[in-house]
């Protein structure tokens, strides 16, 4: 089974429908609890937090996704919504699964825009043993640093 990965910040209303972000990302066990994450529709680079990748939110929970360049592409969940107070960082050498792809493309007027994707199981475990940790899939296209208001 594959899974995307969103990555999110506290939100609260999206203003560039040009950007997009689909998939679930599950999540299991202590520190983070169970619940499932389903970014909000629209994505913001990371640009102006001076990072390459993506924020996303649920509403509820944020997700940042970068490519790091000591680690390598790297996840970070925020069970509060606030992405500077993390629950958890996975880099990619923590899981089983990691694969991704990040993309610039032409943006807005504050400049360029991210898409991609990413399939995470985290952290490393056999298959269909997955008692703590998170794994899914998510898509992003177009995102910009105007695509996210109040966060």
């Amino acid at each position: 089974m594959r899974c995307l990965l969103v990555a999110t910040v506290a939100m609260t209303a999206c203003c560039d429908p040009g950007s997009s972000a689909t998939g679930v990302l599950h999540a299991t066990g202590d520190p983070l609890g169970t619940w499932d994450f389903v970014p909000n529709a629209t994505c913001r680079n990371g640009y102006d937090g001076d990072f390459i990748g993506v924020d996303l939110s649920d509403g509820v929970r944020a997700v940042r996704f970068l490519a790091d360049p000591a680690y390598g592409y790297t996840l970070v969940i925020a069970t509060g919504g606030d992405i500077a107070y993390p629950t958890v960082v996975y880099h990619a050498a923590d899981c089983s699964t990691f694969e991704a792809n990040l993309s610039t493309d032409s943006g807005d007027d504050n400049g360029d825009a991210e898409s991609g994707g990413f399939v995470v199981v985290c952290p490393a475990v056999a298959p269909n043993t997955m008692t703590v940790g998170v794994h899914g899939a998510i898509d992003f296209a177009h995102c910009d640093s105007d695509s996210i208001e109040g966060s």
